[in-house]
C-alpha cells in the first residue's frame, strides 16, 4: 500500500513579498520583469490570489498583466532569488522534521517516510505501511492526514505562509489534490475514491495536457477527465491518465532537472558587446545557482528569440561532469556566438545547464 503527500506552497514568492511587506497585505502583486509601465517585455513568475482574479497567473506576458491589473493597483516587484531560496530551505526542514521523527502528540510514526523535494516550493513525502490488515491500514491513512496538518500549522507558524497538501494512493492523485482547494487546502483521496475524484474534472488538470492537447480533445467533444477514460485505450499515456495511475516511485532526492536564466530585451538589440556581456551575466547567474545546489554538470543548452519570435537552442554535452565556471562560459559563447553573427535583431538570450550528478 502506498500513501503520498504533495505539499504545494501557496503563491510562494508574492506571498513571501507580502509577508516582507505589510503595506501588500491583501493588494495584486505580480513577481517577474519589469512591466515598465504596460512596455516591458518580460513575463510573470508568480502572482498573488488576489492578482489571479484579474485572470494574471505564471508565465503571461508582463504586458498583458499591466493591462489586467495597473499599478498602483496591483504591485509589481522583481524576483528576490536569494530570500526564496532561504525560506525554502526552511520550509523544507520542517517537511523533514515531521516527516522523519514524531508528531507533537508525541507519538511515533508507525511508518517509514521517504521526502522527494521536486522544486523550490514543492514536496513528496511517501509513507509506507509495512504491515498487513485493515485496522493498520486505517492508521497510516489517519496518521498521513495528521502529518499533513501538523506540517502546514507549522509552516504557518514559523514562517507565516500557506501551503496546500493533497494526499492519495500516488504522486499523480497527491499533486492534482494539493492544487484542488488552494490555498491552504487539504485533500485526500483514497484509492477507492479516485475515479469519483477524476470524472468531473476538466481534462487539462491532468499534468501534461497543456492547451493544444485541450482543444484537439475537444474537437473529438472530451471535455471531461470521464470523457477521456471512456475514449481512451486504458493502456496509453492518456488512458492511464484518466485512470489516476501512476506508478512512479518517491526519490530521496533533489529531483532538480535544470537550472536556466533568460533575459529580454526591452529593445531588440544587435549589439554584439551588448549581447555578450548579457549572456555572460547570465552564465555568472546559473553558475551560483549550480554552487548552492553543489551541483555538476554535463549539458549546456542556449537559447536565442530573434525579433520575429523565430526561436532557436543550441546543446553541447560535455565528455566530463563540469563544475568550472571558465568552462561554463567557454561552452556558452561558443554556441551562441553564431546566432550573433545573423545579422538579425535578437529579442531574448538565455543559458541552461543539466544532467546533473551532485558534487560531494
Amino acid at each position: 500500500m502506498r500513501i503520498i503527500l504533495h505539499i504545494d506552497m501557496d503563491a510562494f514568492f508574492a506571498s513571501i513579498e507580502e509577508r516582507e511587506n505589510a503595506g501588500l497585505k491583501g493588494r495584486p502583486i505580480v513577481v517577474g520583469a519589469d512591466p515598465k509601465g504596460g512596455r516591458g517585455r518580460g513575463v510573470v513568475s508568480t502572482a498573488s490570489y488576489a492578482a489571479r482574479k484579474f485572470g494574471i497567473r505564471s508565465a503571461l506576458p508582463i504586458s498583458q498583466a499591466w493591462k489586467l491589473c495597473p499599478s498602483p493597483q496591483c504591485a509589481y516587484l522583481p524576483v528576490d532569488g536569494k530570500l526564496y531560496g532561504i525560506v525554502s530551505e526552511r520550509v523544507m526542514k520542517i517537511i523533514e522534521q515531521y516527516a522523519e521523527a514524531e508528531l507533537p502528540s508525541r507519538r511515533k510514526l508507525s511508518f517509514p517516510a521517504l521526502i522527494e523535494q521536486t522544486s523550490i516550493d514543492e514536496a513528496y513525502i511517501e509513507v509506507m505501511n509495512q504491515e498487513s490488515g485493515i485496522m493498520n491500514h486505517e492508521r497510516v491513512w489517519d496518521e498521513a492526514v495528521l502529518l499533513a496538518r501538523t506540517i502546514k500549522k507549522t509552516i504557518l507558524k514559523q514562517e507565516r505562509l500557506t501551503c496546500s497538501v493533497g494526499i492519495g494512493p500516488n504522486k499523480l492523485i497527491a499533486k492534482i489534490a494539493s492544487d484542488f482547494k488552494k490555498p491552504d487546502g487539504l485533500t485526500v483521496v483514497r484509492l477507492e475514491k479516485v475515479r469519483e475524484f477524476l470524472d468531473p474534472m476538466a481534462v487539462r488538470k491532468l499534468p501534461g495536457i497543456g492547451p493544444k492537447t485541450e482543444a484537439q480533445l475537444a474537437k473529438r467533444g472530451i471535455i471531461t477527465v470521464r470523457d477521456l477514460w471512456l475514449a481512451s485505450d486504458p493502456e496509453s499515456d492518456l488512458g492511464r491518465l484518466a485512470c489516476g495511475v501512476d506508478a512512479s516511485s518517491v526519490k530521496e532526492e533533489y529531483a532538480i532537472k535544470s537550472l536556466g536564466h533568460e533575459t529580454t530585451f526591452e529593445h531588440d538589440v544587435r549589439d554584439h558587446a551588448l549581447l555578450t556581456k548579457t549572456i555572460l551575466a547570465l552564465v555568472e547567474e546559473v553558475f551560483e545557482e549550480v554552487k548552492a545546489g553543489h551541483f555538476a554538470f554535463r549539458t549546456i543548452t542556449v537559447r536565442v528569440r530573434f525579433d520575429n519570435f523565430e526561436t532557436h537552442t543550441s546543446t553541447r554535452t560535455l565528455s566530463e561532469f563540469c563544475k568550472d565556471d571558465t568552462i561554463l562560459k567557454r561552452e556558452v559563447l561558443r554556441l551562441i556566438f553564431p546566432y550573433f553573427h545573423k545579422k538579425r535583431l535578437i529579442r531574448l538570450i538565455g543559458v541552461r545547464v543539466s544532467n546533473f550528478k551532485e558534487r560531494r
